[in-house]
């Protein structure tokens, strides 16, 4: 069974990009590519992301709030943890960029 996300599910509602995919893996690995290409969004790689592992970039301390929200919203839509873990800081423009 085919996986879709678009940007639009990660809150940034200036990109109608769709990945797909047939796991999440696949889904992710997409979704950073394109992030950090089109939208420079510096996000962690996608094994770090898959495995929820932030111990080099924690969510809640030094990472951009609008890059967690993003990765917390990726996670959530791919089944990956469960709703309402952590904050989020609502919609996010595009073209975000992280220090």
């Amino acid at each position: 069974m085919s996986i879709q996300l678009s940007c639009r599910d990660l809150g940034i509602q200036d990109c109608d990009w769709v990945a797909t995919g047939e796991t999440a893996g696949d889904i992710v690995e997409q979704v950073v590519r394109h992030l950090r290409k089109e939208q420079n969004i510096n996000l962690p790689d996608a094994e770090e992301i898959l495995e929820g592992d932030f111990t080099q970039s924690p969510l809640d301390d030094t990472m951009d709030p609008a890059v967690a929200t993003i990765i917390r919203r990726l996670r959530e839509k791919l089944n990956l943890e469960e709703r309402g873990t952590s904050p989020d800081i609502g919609l996010v423009s595009g073209r975000v960029k992280s220090p």
